[in-house]
């Protein structure tokens, strides 16, 4: 917007109170809490003004969710008595009563067809469908699938020019730690904040036909050392207030193609094999209808003398998660082996549950195939 010299204009700010809700553990739901909120309003952050206020006379629940993530070791702390602070308001400030079912939300996410892909894959072998849900791993280059063929992805015009299909990012953490491996490439503001930016990467990018982001890494991810198998204890209230609420504005408003998990565990379980985290969050309550895949869980560097187990791929597509990178001739075995109930840990994998991972991959190698123009690039 430009403003000449002189000349004024009315800017209208809109905001989804919805997105000031925190998570309540005894109510299971997000909540806005009562009592008056002061809106303020100022040319920066130090220079703002009381202007309205927005009075809730009881407990709003905004969203009903899943009881999920465990048990972390500790409790949330929470003062006995909140300490009330005191704000100079205008006396004709506006003052805007707030009936609790104006921002009360529904979940009414529906199951992804994958009709037309699961009418392939049962015409495949077991053999065939371990294949598909093994990211970059093949017998020959040439029989990847088109997944695994994307992982050195640019930015949108780019993507076009080179045929790549999704792009391994935006990615998005807290930095707790400045040791976190990662910290270069987050996005680490306000999670609301850095979950408008990643949007609009989302949008700009899928704005081509044929091409999409991978956000990542879902979630929790601290630390570099001993980052196969470390373990983030995290509250619920913690994990859907800060950790999880950038994951769910990107995905509830923009929909990316893909979704990466951390290599981290979280409260004793593999974010990669968490089915409450992939399953009853990311798909049950946000929508989402893209592909999950794991981060690179390269077999060499696994290890199996530590406190808890590696993530293997048998679990990881039982939990939910339907590509797991970049896979070896181990990882397919471990598959095959599950179809038995011999994967490592364990782990019993149904034929229906090896269908249905290979069908959400196929149908998202069809989405991004079929709509991609050809690559521009000169041969």
């Amino acid at each position: 917007m430009r403003i000449a010299a002189g000349a004024s204009q009315t800017v209208t700010v809109r905001a989804d109170l919805a997105d000031l809700a925190s998570f309540d553990a005894a109510r299971v739901a997000t909540v806005l809490e009562s009592g008056d909120d002061v809106v303020r309003v100022g040319t920066s952050s130090r220079d703002t003004v009381p202007a309205a206020v927005v009075d809730l006379r009881e407990t709003a629940i905004v969203r009903k969710v899943h009881d999920v993530l465990g048990d972390p070791g500790f409790t949330d702390f929470k003062p006995a008595s909140p300490v009330a602070v005191a704000v100079d308001v205008p006396a004709d400030a506006p003052r805007l009563a707030l009936e609790p079912s104006v921002v009360r939300r529904e979940d009414t996410t529906q199951p992804v067809d994958l009709s037309d892909a699961l009418e392939l894959v049962r015409s495949l072998s077991d053999e065939d469908l371990s294949y598909i849900v093994l990211g970059q791993y093949a017998e020959t280059a040439d029989s990847q699938s088109i997944i695994g063929q994307a992982s050195d992805a640019l930015v949108g015009a780019e993507m076009d020019y080179f045929g790549a299909h999704l792009w391994l990012a935006p990615a998005f953490d807290l930095h707790r730690s400045i040791l976190c491996g990662r910290n270069f490439e987050y996005l680490s503001e306000d999670p609301l904040l850095g979950g408008r930016i990643a949007g609009g990467v989302t949008r700009g990018v899928q704005s081509h036909p044929g091409r999409g982001v991978t956000v990542k890494h879902f979630a929790f991810n601290e630390q570099e050392t001993n980052r196969l198998n470390s373990n983030s204890h995290v509250s619920q209230r913690a994990a859907r207030d800060l950790y999880l609420r950038t994951f769910e504005y990107v995905v509830r408003e923009t929909q990316p193609h893909a979704i990466m998990t951390s290599y981290n565990l979280v409260n004793g379980v593999h974010t990669s094999q968490s089915r409450e985290l992939l399953e009853d969050v990311l798909r049950s309550e946000w929508g989402f209808q893209g592909l999950v895949m794991t981060d690179w869980v390269v077999y060499s560097m696994t290890r199996t003398n530590l406190k808890h187990p590696r993530a293997t791929a048998a679990a990881t597509i039982k939990a939910g998660n339907e590509l797991f990178m970049p896979g070896c001739e181990e990882d397919r075995k471990d598959v095959i082996a599950g179809l038995t109930g011999g994967a490592e840990g364990g782990v019993a994998l149904s034929r229906a549950d090896l269908e249905k991972a290979a069908a959400r991959v196929v149908r998202m190698a069809r989405l991004l195939g079929n709509a991609a123009a050809p690559a521009t690039r000169q041969k």
